[in-house]
């Protein structure tokens, strides 16, 4: 694989971003880039999920201190803990009302992470939750993604015409075409004109590029993107790569909480029957105060849970289920670090991913990785999750219901 690297204007190094791992059955695009700050497939420390979402705000809003996340996502010392807390705390008024739209799942925490800071923003995730009898805007596949549809519903009737202009977050654009597909989709149900995309990663090429102009045109739209290093990606390898697998079946998890009553909750039909969901956890439109309410409230359920201070935590999240657990994560007082399961099937390689354990939700085959390390590295696992879907994976392994 060959990276060249067109943009860089923070001077970060790319290893501190990413790995670079490998898709499972997958002969579109055999590759993929493992984010070192989403806390998707690797555990990361709670607050870089959000230091992230801040930091690309700092390619438009010249009050973000980019230089103390930069050194942050860097894993430098001087970045301390406390002084990037109070940073991504602070408001940014961008003089007009924006509607902030993150994509499922990697981008769901980040995307609210570059939403919170923005006052009069709303956002809301795209999803692949199968609801029955909600309004639905749009759908929409990525080409080269294993996944099901996305899907971006209209719970609460918000007017997507009362907004200024669009933000799509996603970590990493490769060719940009999902992007693109969605502002053709947007311009029909909409009369907004601005787009800016902001990610991680960018490596469309000359000719996605020249897309991206044809679609300003035919649309009559301008789109800006925006990103903390662009360049282009040439990958020569066809392997096809496999894993053999079997899929372990779990049981209701032990509940060592509950705290779903300190989050709204919303009942709604899918096609496995009524099931409640945290109205703001974003796939249902949040503002920014009910964004400000909600750190409020993880820092609430935190206090909930008792660890010793001295103790190694990994705080597990589910799936889409990101900004919520991670922000709960960062108020836990112990030495805490965050990830989630996925439903992204990626190669064992021995290097990144030296093991996973995949099981069932709802019809849905979602991965776990590197368990084995997991099991090994930290005194305490606990799942935050919206249902009760696990069992104990060890015996230092628990369950707290949202």
């Amino acid at each position: 694989m060959e990276i060249n690297v067109k943009e860089n204007q923070y001077d970060l190094d790319l290893r501190d971003l990413i790995y670079i791992g490998k898709r499972v059955n997958n002969s579109k695009r055999n590759f993929l880039f493992i984010s070192k700050l989403l806390g998707k497939h690797v555990e990361v420390k709670p607050n870089i999920c959000k230091a992230t979402g801040r930091l690309l705000l700092s390619r438009v809003y010249d009050e973000v201190d980019y230089k103390l996340l930069c050194d942050y996502i860097s894993r430098k010392e001087e970045a301390c803990e406390e002084k990037v807390s109070v940073e991504i705390s602070k408001e940014i008024d961008p003089g007009k009302r924006i509607f902030v739209i993150g994509f499922a799942e990697t981008a769901t925490g980040l995307g609210m992470s570059v939403a919170a800071p923005l006052k009069n923003a709303y956002y809301q995730t795209t999803t692949r939750e199968p609801l029955i009898g909600v309004k639905k805007l749009f759908s929409f596949k990525e080409e080269h993604s294993h996944a099901t549809n996305h899907d971006f519903y209209s719970v609460d009737e918000t007017n997507i015409n009362e907004y200024d202009e669009i933000y799509l977050v996603d970590d990493e654009i490769t060719t940009g075409k999902s992007m693109l597909n969605i502002i053709a989709q947007l311009s029909k149900i909409s009369s907004i004109k601005k787009f800016s995309i902001f990610s991680i990663l960018d490596w469309r090429s000359e000719e996605n590029l020249e897309c991206y102009k044809r679609v300003e045109k035919e649309c009559n739209v301008t789109i800006h993107v925006h990103s903390l290093i662009s360049g282009t990606v040439l990958n020569d390898d066809q392997t096809i790569y496999t894993d053999d697998l079997d899929i372990t079946y779990l049981d209701d998890a032990e509940i060592i909480g509950d705290a779903s009553d300190a989050f709204e909750q919303v009942l709604l039909n899918t096609k496995f029957g009524e099931r409640d969901y945290i109205r703001y956890s974003g796939r249902f439109g949040v503002c920014h105060q009910e964004i400000l309410g909600l750190e409020e409230k993880c820092r609430q359920v935190a206090e909930r849970i008792k660890v010793s201070k001295e103790s190694r935590v990994l705080v597990l999240g589910h799936g889409e289920e990101i900004y919520i657990p991670s922000r709960i994560a960062s108020y836990i007082d112990a030495d805490v670090y965050f990830k989630t399961t996925t439903r992204s099937p990626i190669y064992c390689d021995g290097r990144v991913i030296c093991d996973k354990t995949a099981f069932v939700n709802e019809g849905v085959t979602y991965f776990l990785y590197n368990k084995n390390e997991m099991e090994h590295d930290y005194d305490l696992v606990i799942i935050i999750s919206e249902s009760d879907i696990f069992k104990q994976f060890t015996e230092n392994t628990v369950c707290l219901k949202i």
